[in-house]
């Protein structure tokens, strides 16, 4: 019987001032040493089960939520809200999380390439992979360089005993390009169906337009087809051609380009796509089409939207709308729910009143679900009305 492959690795390196890190400490001031707790477990179980990633679904959190039990018995719905604010600010990928439902980032993986070098065995799964594929496949050849210095010492030794000059191997190069045997360019619809398909769709939190999914579709495609399908200065050719524009997403969401600066300047030239009726939606205001999406996932699964999913800037422009308000009662209901969820709330009224703004969106969408609306907001003409 074949011995299984052993993905995860039995320690991983912290820095010292971990907690001074400002990504973290955005999660540290919202939930305290829960926080930091929650999130540096979650790298123990990342690293110790699959090594560079984890799922994230209801089984996956039952499991970590035992297995953490003992730092004050956090529920699910803690744990899973800090989750969210971990990948808010950055500590796991955004874009894998919401297209596949897991944790990664490029500092895990790596972190994981590291730990695990000189492993012959090692697979990825590029879906998941947030660095170059090429960086893993290059690592993987660590196990034959260090076979080579090996002879090299040995050669040495055999030299300085018989006084005899012996050249030592020379390193195969660039054996990674036999991996690129099956690799088949993509046409310029196909990169513009995976490019919309990935930030096109109006579901996903801040959706890309459809004029920019095509324009930034043309300047990935043209780019690569230029220089002949590979990236990096060391110019390796890319073996997937989705792992590489899911990395220009990333340096796009990122406000970094790999892009010559004529090629942008070019795009930037280009005539913008006239609106359809059907992309009328685009046109309202940001957080008029964010409400729109929490208030549909919240009718496709109340569980997966919770008060760290909204922000008070969503209250504020319903009660600027005119769309929002409740009667004495609602609001003590509405206190008392936010008092439970963080008691310490009680000695701090600008925390408290955030708190009730996000319980009261909860109210409100739980209000217009009773009315049978479906939809909170369109576009009449140019102005962003109520639905």
């Amino acid at each position: 019987m074949a011995r299984p492959i052993k993905m995860g690795i039995d320690y991983f390196p912290m820095d010292v001032d971990l907690d001074s890190d400002d990504k973290l400490s955005m999660v540290i001031g919202e939930f305290g040493i829960k926080g930091e707790l929650i999130y540096t477990k979650l790298l123990g179980w990342i690293y110790k089960h699959n090594g560079y990633y984890s799922k994230w679904d209801e089984m996956e959190q039952l499991k970590f939520a035992k297995r953490v039990a003992y730092i004050g018995n956090p529920s699910v719905s803690l744990i899973s809200e800090i989750v969210a604010r971990c990948i808010k600010w950055g500590l796991f990928d955004q874009s894998v999380f919401e297209s596949l439902q897991v944790l990664t980032s490029k500092r895990i993986q790596s972190t994981w390439l590291d730990a695990t070098r000189k492993r012959k065995d090692r697979t990825i799964d590029e879906q998941i992979w947030v660095l170059g594929v090429n960086d893993a496949l290059e690592a993987e050849e660590t196990p034959k360089k260090a076979e080579v210095i090996d002879k090299r010492k040995e050669s040495k030794v055999k030299e300085s005993k018989e006084d005899k000059k012996i050249i030592a191997p020379v390193v195969p190069k660039k054996e990674i390009v036999s991996t690129r045997r099956n690799f088949s360019a993509p046409t310029l619809d196909e990169l513009s169906d995976y490019v919309f398909q990935t930030m096109g769709n109006p579901k996903k939190p801040r959706p890309w337009p459809e004029d920019k999914c095509k324009n930034f579709s043309g300047q990935i495609f043209d780019h690569y087809t230029a220089n002949g399908w590979v990236q990096g200065k060391s110019r390796k050719p890319i073996v997937d051609w989705r792992a590489a524009v899911r990395t220009c997403i990333r340096n796009e969401m990122e406000k970094t380009t790999t892009f010559p600066t004529q090629v942008a300047q070019e795009a930037a030239k280009s005539v913008p796509v006239a609106p359809t009726p059907v992309l009328a939606k685009k046109t309202l205001e940001k957080p008029a089409i964010e409400l729109n999406f929490l208030f549909e996932r919240w009718q496709e699964d109340q569980s997966k939207v919770t008060i760290i999913s909204m922000e008070t800037l969503h209250y504020d422009f319903l009660k600027k709308s005119g769309m929002i308000s409740f009667t004495q009662e609602e609001v003590e209901l509405i206190r008392r729910r936010a008092l439970t969820h963080s008691p310490a709330a009680a000695n701090d009224q600008n925390k408290l009143q955030q708190l009730m703004k996000k319980f009261g969106l909860l109210e409100f969408f739980q209000k217009q679900l009773s009315t049978g609306k479906k939809i909170l907001f369109h576009v009449d003409g140019e102005t962003t009305t109520a639905a």
